[in-house]
């Protein structure tokens, strides 16, 4: 029985022994505890030699700063090491870490997309009026009617349709009325005597619809038919009667670099009279001349004709910001 509480005993001993922790000290007169390696931690450094036990048991020292970094051994520095800085052996530099944050992601939001169609009757189907602004076109005798007096790129107009969507919303856009509809002012002007004057000065109608033929993942096609009527009551008055019938394909997708994108394809037919084009964010990519250099032959036969368009495709591309 004494033999057995004598074993305990030393067996005590020698566990308190390997509990209380056991220093060291290292060449540069630093002291350190002996320890497990794989317990001493950065910014300490583990240096063999110094200590009873097995080959994972070290001096753990921690050798302090340095201009800018930690003095640390060579094998724990995960940036850039200088020597000369620092107590001990050659293998403890200063280790200096990169504090320069991370890129951020690039943000690539969904952009807008605007489709402009206009109709307009160009300047140079008419001529002057003595007294008045603008260009006119004969209508019957004595009369004349405005025209927009301008070429392509914009401005005046018989028709104007416009519709803004998102490229986000590509794949789930809804039927409906395609944005803002107008009809442009149209004027009637009597020269009976010489002496013209406008007799008839407003707006006429414009009317569109808009189906959605279909929608897929990233891809919308929706089919635009517009309908314009320009003129004037009473004597001489003219009503041009302008139609669409446009097809409108998008497709959404996003570049290698994060950018999205959307394509934008245009197709289908229209009169073929007066003039049309087609405007996305402010870039024209559809323009159509008609072939009736006489405004009242264009009215008169032009409008009761279609033609089919050149199929035109743009690709809008979303801004990134980092």
């Amino acid at each position: 029985m004494k033999l057995l509480v004598s074993v305990w005993v030393v067996l005590l001993l020698l566990l308190g022994e390997r509990a209380r922790a056991v220093t060291c000290t290292v060449p540069g007169g630093l002291s350190g505890t002996c320890i497990s390696t794989s317990t001493c931690g950065y910014p300490r450094s583990s240096v063999p030699g110094f200590c009873p036990g097995g080959v994972d048991i070290q001096c753990c020292v921690d050798y302090g700063t340095c201009p800018g970094g930690q003095c640390v051994s060579t094998s724990k520095c995960s940036g850039t090491t200088e020597r000369g800085l620092c107590p001990g052996s050659t293998s403890i530099q200063c280790c200096r870490v990169s504090t320069v944050p991370p890129t951020p992601p690039r943000i690539c939001p969904s952009c807008g997309i605007t489709i402009q169609i206009y109709a307009f009757i160009p300047g140079s189907l008419g001529g002057s009026l003595s007294g008045l602004s603008g260009t006119w076109f004969p209508l019957l005798a004595g009369f004349y009617g405005s025209t927009d007096n301008r070429g392509f790129g914009g401005g005046s107009y018989k028709m104007f349709v416009e519709n803004t969507f998102s490229t986000a919303s590509i794949g789930s856009l809804t039927s409906g009325t395609f944005g803002t509809v107008k009809a442009g002012v149209s004027k009637i002007a009597e020269d009976l005597v010489g002496s013209p004057r406008v007799i008839f000065s407003g707006a006429g109608t414009v009317t569109t619809s808009l189906a959605t033929a279909s929608n897929a993942p990233g891809v919308s096609l929706f089919r635009v038919q517009s309908a314009a009527e320009n003129g004037a009551p009473g004597p001489g008055a003219l009503k041009a009667d302008i139609d669409w019938d446009l097809t409108i394909t998008t497709i959404r997708g996003r570049l290698p670099s994060g950018e999205e994108y959307a394509t934008v394809t245009f197709s289908g037919s229209h009169d073929m009279f007066p003039n049309y084009e087609i405007s996305v964010n402010g870039r024209f990519v559809y323009s159509y001349a008609t072939p009736y250099t006489d405004a009242r032959e264009g009215i008169l036969v032009g409008l009761l004709q279609s033609t089919a368009m050149s199929t035109t495709s743009t690709t809008i591309t979303c801004p990134c910001s980092t």
